[in-house]
């Protein structure tokens, strides 16, 4: 659970990044089953993802 200004984030810490954007490599193996449509297209994370 990562916490500050006034919001809550829970998260797998094996995930969790610094930053808006974060560039996801092929080779590395990622939770498929909770990665939006966009983001195993695109290979890239955001926020809004």
């Amino acid at each position: 659970c990562l916490y500050g200004d006034g919001k809550v984030k829970i998260s797998d810490f094996g995930l969790t990044r610094r930053g808006t954007i974060y560039q996801l490599h092929p080779e590395t193996k990622s939770p498929i089953r909770w990665l939006a449509v966009e983001t195993i297209r695109t290979m890239v994370c955001s926020q809004k993802t």
